[in-house]
């Protein structure tokens, strides 16, 4: 029993352990991906991503963008591996000083499953919403240790598509 427990821990481990360079993932170009042009039909507008996350997207295996829809911003990430760096958006939001508030799963209007969250700052909130699809089979996936997990176990092969919106809270308005 002993070296089973061992065996567990090794194994929790190794995933965390740094990478030689034949190992790294390798980041896409965003330039090279064939990002969406739109959500529920809105014209996604390209912007620039902060310092911070280009510095975070260069070892990240896959590519980032940031997007303007309307009074929305969208982050998609592509994904082409199983990776720790793919995290919840609730991470880099209290990171930088917001107070985050888990509000369950919701199906919006289009009947797409989201994860959802409330973060606030200040006087202002936004209603973040976030998924992640494979996309060859569209299984989706609510949260990323689950994504991680049926990934790692290779039983969502990917390449992904990870979408966090975020929108000025409705009960504010």
């Amino acid at each position: 029993m002993r070296a089973f427990a061992w065996s567990c821990v090794v194994a929790a481990i190794l995933p965390l352990l740094p990478r030689t360079a034949a190992e790294r993932p390798v980041a896409v170009a965003a330039e090279d991906v064939e990002w969406p042009t739109t959500f529920d039909d809105v014209a996604l507008e390209p912007l620039r991503l902060s310092a911070s996350e280009a510095e975070f997207s260069a070892d990240f295996p896959g590519a980032i963008a940031r997007f303007a829809a309307g009074d929305r911003e969208i982050v998609v990430r592509t994904v082409t591996e199983a990776t720790r760096r793919l995290h919840p958006a609730a991470d880099c939001l209290r990171a930088t000083g917001y107070d985050v508030t888990a509000t369950g799963p919701v199906v919006d209007e289009r009947g797409r499953l989201w994860a959802s969250s409330i973060a606030r700052k200040g006087d202002r909130s936004w209603r973040v919403r976030e998924r992640i699809v494979d996309q060859g089979s569209a299984q989706v996936f609510t949260d990323a240790s689950s994504w991680w997990w049926a990934a790692v176990l290779e039983r969502s092969v990917g390449p992904w598509w990870a979408w966090t919106v975020l929108e000025p809270n409705p009960a504010d308005r």
